[in-house]
């Protein structure tokens, strides 16, 4: 397999690990996201690719921000939920944990 090959190998694999593990978090984020009304747990964006290995997901919902940040109050406002006491980033840490635990598993084996 010439060094072209490789590569393109390689950029398959990581882009599949990344995918996976997207796809994971998106699950993860829609199930802990409060069901008040539901509009906020419908606004998840399903995955949009942007390169390999670069994916984006959103919440549309205007009010994603507040409600998806630590739980906390401030004169008298309410910001995050209970059911996300830490807010979403340490779900995002971990998934990040997890990927970057997946990519080193992709070996380079080219030999010239």
């Amino acid at each position: 397999m010439g060094l072209n090959e490789e590569l393109s190998v390689i950029l398959s694999a990581t882009d599949e690990v990344v995918f996976k593990k997207a796809t994971k978090l998106r699950v993860q984020l829609v199930k802990a996201t409060p069901k008040l009304t539901g509009q906020l747990v419908s606004s998840w964006t399903p995955l949009k690719k942007k390169g390999e290995g670069h994916y984006v997901l959103t919440n549309t919902q205007d009010y994603a921000e507040i409600r998806l940040q630590k739980y906390r109050k401030v004169k008298g406002i309410t910001y995050g939920s209970l059911k996300f006491p830490n807010g979403i980033n340490p779900i995002i840490a971990q998934m990040n944990n997890e990927i970057e635990k997946s990519l080193k598993g992709i070996k380079w084996v080219y030999q010239y």
